[in-house]
């Protein structure tokens, strides 16, 4: 389907502006706290808006009414439920400390608990999983720019990955920020405004018109908390919701942020809108159920996009287009300056070249955006499905930095470079397996990622019994070996 002109126009104009934005502020980001940490300055509202438009990007804008279309509304319970939860762990806890330690990176923290090397092997880990995790952000975007202008998907990955190449390699975090506000803005009215339509369209003829449709195409499994999903599929959700403890995005907002007490404000406060935007996207996929059917959609991830191209009058259309592109852009960008900040102070700067120059660091950094573009591109070309491509990535991913990331707030003893090692080697290794089984049950339903993490944990534990130890990162803190701000 191709869309109006008048909406292309408004769609193209949305994404000029946001260029236009970034090269503007792309003199704030000459350093290296500029470019990687935006100079730590950031304040309250940039902070929350930053949160909402990286944290909330176009494939979450996409999968979550797909699958309250495709499952049931329990979709938004099992997919995003757990994610609510450990948000606010993330902000009150986790993000509030670690700003308080003011580095850069999440393997900063491995650095200062575990040894230097463990800050190489992370950062390098980290800078992949950027690269898989914005290749769901990339798919998306290429889905929008199929409905919209008939574009190929493969062209469409193409050209999302040039612009936010182009547009990271000279911006930098501190034009993100910047830029994340105004998107923040437009995604926020382009929802409401989508929503807005989809709720007078479906109550028209009243509640007992709607429970009648719904009940049509969906079978009673679908109007259950639980919708259609098995256990293993409800725990391996539940599982992936524990992304935010080890996500760059956090962690890269809370580093910015001008204190502690504004990372952590800033980080919980977008907890709540992040809630509203949920239901919101709820509403918008049973409105789908209720206006389009359940046959005339081959892929139900696009089902956001038939839905606004139904009921939206030209104008609108573009604006709530718009409003997803800016969303997209926005996680993308994020995603590729962490990765920038793993390859350019994780591993280059830690085992390279120690004496490096901040510019030097920088343009390694820069270097690191061009690689994880292509890698972005080559795994949303082999993707066959959003929402697997977001669920495999989690599976794998978490058991690779969870376990060590707890130990390093909860596990308050010496540890050692091996429990780093031995955890993330074994929990990949772990996952990765039991994915390519299928994911069999054992005593319980058994997801790759919840197996992964219990073998990284034995791992962790076995590690820590051999080598030097490092002294708990918090009493070195307690102590006065590390200053806190």
């Amino acid at each position: 389907m191709v869309i109006s002109v008048l909406d292309q126009i408004i769609i193209w104009g949305g994404i000029i502006v946001i260029a236009l934005i970034g090269v503007y502020f792309s003199k704030f980001s000459k350093s290296m706290d500029g470019f990687f940490v935006a100079g730590r300055k950031m304040t309250y509202p940039l902070v929350l808006a930053s949160m909402l438009a990286s944290w909330h990007g176009i494939s979450f804008y996409l999968w979550l009414p797909g699958a309250v279309y495709e499952m049931g509304w329990g979709g938004w319970v099992v997919t995003c439920g757990s994610y609510c939860v450990v948000d606010m762990f993330m902000g009150y806890f986790f993000a509030f400390k670690a700003r308080m330690i003011g580095q850069f990176t999440v393997p900063d923290l491995f650095g200062r608990a575990y040894g230097s090397k463990a800050q190489v092997v992370s950062g390098f880990a980290y800078f992949i999983y950027m690269g898989a995790f914005a290749s769901a952000e990339i798919v998306a975007c290429a889905l929008v720019l199929n409905f919209a202008f008939g574009m190929n998907m493969t062209l469409g990955l193409i050209l999302s990955a040039v612009f936010v190449t182009v547009y990271c390699f000279t911006a930098g975090q501190y034009a993100v920020f910047m830029t994340d506000f105004i998107q923040y803005l437009l995604m926020a009215f382009g929802l409401a405004v989508l929503c807005i339509f989809s709720f007078r369209f479906c109550m028209e003829g009243g509640n007992e018109l709607l429970l009648s449709k719904l009940s049509e195409v969906w079978s009673d499994a679908k109007f259950k908390p639980t919708s259609d999903y098995s256990i293993t599929q409800i725990v391996g959700f539940g599982i992936i919701g524990m992304e935010a403890i080890m996500s760059q995005l956090y962690f890269s907002r809370a580093y910015s942020a001008k204190s502690g007490k504004v990372a952590r404000d800033g980080i919980l406060s977008s907890l709540y809108a992040m809630i509203s935007h949920d239901w919101m996207l709820v509403v918008i996929g049973i409105s789908s159920v209720v206006i389009l059917g359940t046959a005339g959609i081959a892929n139900a991830e696009q089902a956001t996009l038939y839905l606004s191209a139904t009921i939206l009058p030209k104008g609108f259309l573009g604006i709530v287009f718009s409003a997803l592109i800016a969303a997209g852009l926005s996680t993308l960008n994020s995603a590729l300056i962490a990765g920038a900040s793993n390859l350019g102070r994780d591993v280059y700067q830690k085992a390279i070249n120690p004496k490096a120059t901040q510019k030097q660091i920088v343009n390694v950094g820069r270097a690191g955006i061009v690689i994880l573009s292509v890698l972005m591109v080559v795994i949303g070309y082999f993707a066959d499905s959003l929402i697997m491509l977001i669920y495999t990535i989690g599976q794998i991913a978490m058991p690779i930095f969870i376990v060590p990331i707890l130990g390093i707030y909860f596990y308050r003893k010496p540890k050692s470079l091996y429990a780093v090692f031995l955890s993330m080697g074994a929990g990949a290794i772990a996952s990765v397996t039991w994915l390519f089984l299928g994911e069999p049950d054992l005593l319980i339903p058994m997801p790759a990622g919840l197996f992964g993490v219990g073998i990284s944990a034995i791992g962790f534990f076995i590690g820590n019994n051999f080598g030097v130890k490092k002294p708990d990162l918090w009493e070195q803190v307690k102590h006065g070996e590390i200053t806190m701000e």
